[in-house]
């Protein structure tokens, strides 16, 4: 489709293709008949430029599939099965897992706000998991940071339950008190987002890590918006989920720093999940293993307040408010984003 050519000096290979059947009819027509299980992003491209190149020969995709009675053109099964997952996954409110993506994107558009993810510097690749017709692909959670040395803690009230972080903070925030106020700012929730699945020992995919079956991973608003537009891409990628059409994904992080830290998601080849690992995942119990009792959180929050999460992290305000050089006091605002 393509000859070879010379640039820079180096030969560029051609672009060729072979069908999987040929047939000339008598009266000079010719239909090409490609077998497809699942096309990948080669398959598509070659696709469009024989269109292209050769707009008088009639160029099929084809696909075996009993359930719709046996062989079918590609991109009609394709759409038969958009059409069914979409009819299974409706709720009894009309929301399909799509639709409710399509709902969380809009809310991100809506509310910019920042945030980190916990991979650590490098790449993990993991195979998202759903949790279950009409759920979303993570679930929403609240956490408050408390510094380098006693970290994050993942609030009950993201379930709707009693907290003293939460109420701490807000007693603090609506205090008349200059410096309750001034420590509010140090205790301020914000919003992650676990998702769960298969984490791999590299990031090639040729081994699943044992420790990593069903696990729970937090990531920010950003990794979440760019795991949305995946999913909502179906002419090219679509639902990772699916254990038979699905694929993994990286989620790579560079730098260290609080500026200078950065995060992508990339799309991994299509690839059929070992049925071994298939299923739905529980992320409201992964999430509820890792909060702490009421007691607990309590005795986290006095040490928090008693200054002992310590580290240079810690960017709590001392009893003073820090001046400016005309004698008034700082103004920070609040970056909750509860």
């Amino acid at each position: 489709m393509q000859p070879k050519f010379t640039r820079g000096g180096k030969t560029i290979k051609s672009i060729t293709y072979v069908a999987d059947a040929y047939i000339e009819y008598a009266d000079g027509s010719i239909i090409l008949y490609d077998v497809k299980g699942m096309a990948d992003t080669t398959a598509k491209i070659k696709r469009k430029m024989f269109w292209y190149r050769y707009p008088e020969i009639d160029y099929r995709w084809i696909t075996y599939l009993k359930k719709y009675g046996g062989w079918i053109d590609y991109d009609e099964a394709q759409k038969l099965r958009r059409e069914e997952k979409k009819k299974k996954k409706l709720s009894t409110g009309g929301l399909s897992t799509r639709d409710k993506l399509i709902q969380r994107k809009k809310d991100f558009e809506k509310k910019n706000v920042g945030g980190l993810i916990y991979p650590k510097e490098g790449t993990m690749r993991l195979r998202v998991k759903s949790p279950g017709d009409d759920e979303e692909l993570l679930i929403e959670v609240i956490q408050f940071y408390l510094g380098r040395d006693l970290g994050g803690v993942i609030s009950p009230a993201t379930f709707g339950e009693p907290c003293p972080f939460m109420d701490k903070y807000k007693e603090l925030k609506d205090s008349s008190d200059e410096d309750d106020r001034e420590l509010a700012k140090t205790l301020v929730p914000k919003r992650k987002y676990v998702l769960g699945g298969i984490i791999y020992k590299d990031d090639k995919g040729k081994e699943v890590d044992p420790d990593g079956i069903d696990k729970g991973v937090m990531v920010a608003r950003g990794v979440y918006q760019d795991i949305i537009d995946l999913y909502l891409d179906e002419d090219e990628w679509g639902d990772m989920t699916d254990p038979e059409e699905g694929y993994d994904i990286k989620i790579s992080r560079s730098g260290s720093g609080k500026n200078d830290t950065s995060y992508t998601v990339s799309p991994c080849q299509k690839k059929k999940l070992d049925k071994k690992y298939r299923g739905t995942i529980d992320l409201e119990k992964i999430v509820r293993a890792q909060i702490k009792s009421y007691e607990e959180l309590e005795e986290l929050l006095d040490k928090f307040l008693c200054g002992s999460s310590g580290g240079e992290d810690d960017d709590r305000p001392s009893k003073k408010s820090p001046k400016l050089k005309d004698g008034k006091k700082k103004k920070k605002k609040f970056k909750s984003d509860i």
